[in-house]
Parts: structure tokens; sequence; C-alpha cells
């Protein structure tokens, strides 16, 4: 009776305010006093015919409000019990995971992933009890009125503290996950950095016969020591260079973990990456002392060559001038032991020239200007001026080779004439004595 009691209210409110609006329209055809007076009397009513449509709506779904009301004082006392349950099996999640809070607080190094089981299991029933009956309370409160609503929106409020405790307890269940899940990936990590010192070390049992021997080696024992170190070096850069890379994933992997295990295995992974790092540095400028070294060593190598060299040939220039004071064959042999000694200078001599521009050839590429080490200017300085140097050995041994072919060509000529002439005499004395017969 009500409802159809609005529903007349209703339609009577409806045709009113048609008719209002038929007459606003005549009245703007009116005498500006007359159109002022009958805009206001019609803004009067229509105010007041809103004000009745807002009480009327009220009343409109009366019904449906009684029967919501009816359905919610029904469901009721199943929601109350669900909410009991619901704070129990909180009571349950919260003495389960304490033992995580404590642990998590005093030592979360050692946890372990079997730890959050139990604890586990009880949060995941208690929130599968919770969920809907949130949902359902949510629900009956659209639209409700009257005294219920106030005790369904208590229930709401106390499943909405539950629901702040079960995420409380599942904080603590996801970084204890988290810790557990870290724990491996630190240990790997410390494992990779335990060997950094082990790799330096290898730098360093390569490099000992030059710290402990002598520098100045010959350049071949120095070059294989130096093969040794740079295979030391290369080995120990690829070494570092994979744990460096290993520490950079897990570093990713251990940023997909809980916020607070994440920060502190980030911390440690980047404490870890640091000393890879520092490693790597260490081995790079082993590499450019062993770079230096090597060149040190060819300079000097290259250098002692040419001095050896510049002896040798100073040899064949004391000789040239006898070489070049003709050709005296006395009965001592002197011219040939003379031809025989700057023969054997003249061998000798081309050893060793040649053996520094075999060296030059082949390592001259260690003391580049441009192999990225400054002090190879400086060698490649000095190892220029020992380039001129052999430059001109070369051509002092040219021109002594010249100067030796022609005294052993003429040499040759002077032991034909004395052979021509020794068998002439031996002709004029056979011939004078078968004359005398």
């Amino acid at each position: 009776d009500i409802e159809r009691a609005a529903k007349v209210a209703l339609n009577a409110v409806t045709q009113a305010k048609a008719e209002l609006t038929k007459r606003g329209n005549e009245a703007e055809e009116l005498a500006p006093k007359a159109k002022q007076v009958a805009t206001d009397m019609i803004a009067k009513y229509t105010s007041r015919m809103e004000s009745v449509s807002e009480k009327l709506s009220e009343h409109s779904n009366l019904r449906r409000d009684y029967e919501q009301v009816l359905k919610a004082e029904a469901e009721f006392g199943e929601l109350a019990g669900r909410l009991a349950r619901i704070e129990v099996e909180c009571e349950k999640a919260m003495k389960a995971a304490e033992p995580l809070a404590v642990a998590l607080e005093v030592n979360p190094d050692d946890l372990e992933a079997s730890s959050v089981r139990e604890p586990e299991r009880v949060l995941t029933g208690a929130q599968a009890v919770l969920t809907p009956s949130m949902q359902m309370i949510s629900s009956r409160l659209t639209g409700l009125k009257g005294g219920i609503r106030s005790k369904l929106e208590e229930l709401q409020e106390r499943m909405v503290a539950s629901q702040k405790e079960l995420d409380k307890i599942r904080r603590t269940i996801d970084e204890t996950k988290s810790r557990a899940a870290a724990g491996p990936i630190l240990k790997e990590a410390i494992s990779k950095v335990a060997s950094v010192p082990g790799t330096l070390h290898a730098l360093l049992e390569s490099e000992k016969p030059f710290l402990t021997g002598d520098e100045r080696m010959p350049p071949d024992e120095a070059e294989e020591l130096l093969r040794d170190m740079d295979a030391a070096a290369k080995k120990a850069a690829t070494e570092l260079d994979e744990a460096r890379t290993f520490i950079e994933q897990r570093a990713v992997d251990a940023g997909r973990l809980a916020v607070g295990a994440a920060s502190s295995a980030i911390l440690e992974l980047d404490r870890a990456k640091r000393q890879i790092t520092e490693g790597l540095g260490s081995v790079r400028r082993f590499q450019a002392a062993t770079a230096k070294r090597r060149r040190t060593f060819f300079v000097v190598a290259i250098r002692d060559k040419a001095d050896q060299a510049e002896a040798s040939i100073q040899k064949a220039r004391a000789l040239q001038p006898r070489l070049l004071q003709g050709v005296k064959i006395g009965p001592d042999g002197e011219a040939t032991a003379l031809s025989r000694e700057a023969r054997t200078v003249e061998s000798e001599s081309s050893e060793l020239v040649a053996a520094c521009v075999r060296e030059l050839e082949e390592r001259a590429h260690l003391v580049s200007a441009d192999c990225g080490d400054p002090g190879a200017l400086q060698s490649t300085s000095d190892v220029a001026r020992t380039r001129v140097r052999v430059t001109y050995l070369q051509e002092d041994l040219t021109n002594f080779r010249r100067i030796l072919g022609t005294y052993e060509e003429k040499l040759d000529v002077e032991r034909s004439l004395q052979e021509v002439s020794k068998n002439l005499a031996e002709i004029e004395a056979g011939g004078g004595g078968r004359a005398v017969g």
C-alpha cells in the first residue's frame, strides 16, 4: 500500500513539474514585472516539488529495502560465526609466524625454507575463509538501511583488522622465504670472491723469477717467463670476468626477493662485485707491468746486440788500413793470415748485424707508440736510435766486404803471378843445365 501510494504521489509530482515547466515558458512572454513575479513563484514551487520527490524516493523501494534487512538479519549469525572462526585462525597464524619474526630479528641468515610451511598453511586457511566473508559483507551493505547496517559495519571493521594481521603475517612469511632463498645466492657469491686471492697469487708466482732473480737475464729466458706471465694474466682475467658476470646475474635474482632480504643481499653482492673489480684492476696493472718489462728487455737486448755488432765492426774497421795497403805475399804467409782474419771478422759481423735486424723486425711492435702505454714513447725513441746504429753498421759491413773482396782478388792475382814466376824460373833453370851439358 505504501509503495502504491508513493507511485501515485510521484505521478502527481511529475505532472506538477510538467505544468510548472509549461507555465514557465508562458511567463517568458509576459511584461517584465509580471514575468519576474511569475518566475519567482514557479521557482518556489519547483523547489518544493524537488523536496517532495526526495521524500517519496525513500518509499519507492520500501519492499526491496525491507527484504534486504530481513536477509541481512538472517545472515548476520552466519557472518558472526565466520568472523569468530577467522579470528581464531588469525590467532593461530600469528602464533605460528612468531618464531619466524624472532628469527628475522635475531639470526636471519640461518633461516630455512621449510620453516615457513606450517605458518603458510595456517595463513592460507584463514585467508580462504576471510576473503569470501568480506566480499559477502560488502555486497550486503550496498543499499542496506536500518539498525542491521551498523551491526554489519562492525563485523566489517573486525574483518578489516583481521586482514591487516594476515597481511602482516604474509609479509613475515615472504621475508623468511626471501632470506632463505638469499642464503644460497650469498654463499655462491662468497665462494666466487674467495677464489680472487688465489687467482692473484698465481700472478705473483709467475712474476717470482723476476722478483727474486736477475732482471738482466738472457732475453730468450726472459721471453719464456714473460709468456708464462701473459698466460697467467689472461687466465686470471677470464676467471674474474666470469665471477663478475655471475655476481651480476645473482644480483638480478636477489632483486626479485622481498624488500628486506633483497636490500641486504644486494648490499653483499655489491661488496663482492667491488672486490672482483679491484682484482681485475690488479690484473690490468700486472699486464701493463708485464708489457713494460717485456719492452725493457727488448730495448736492452737489442742495444746489447747492437753493441756486440759494433764491436765486431770496429775490428773490421781496424783491419781496413792493412787491407788497403796492398798485397805483399811474403814467405811467412802474412797476407794469407790477414785474409783469413778479415774473413773471420766479416762472418762474425754479418751474423751479429743480421741478428740485430731480425730482432728489430720481430719485436718492434712491442714498443709501438700506439700500444696504449705512455712509457712506450721513450722506448720507441731508444729503438729508433738503435735502428739508425744498425743501419750505419750495415753500411760499414758492406764497405768492409767490398774492401775485403778487392783484397782477396788482388791476393789471388798475386798468387797466380808468383806461380807463373816460379814456373818460369824452373823452366829457365832447366834450359841452362842442358846448355852446359
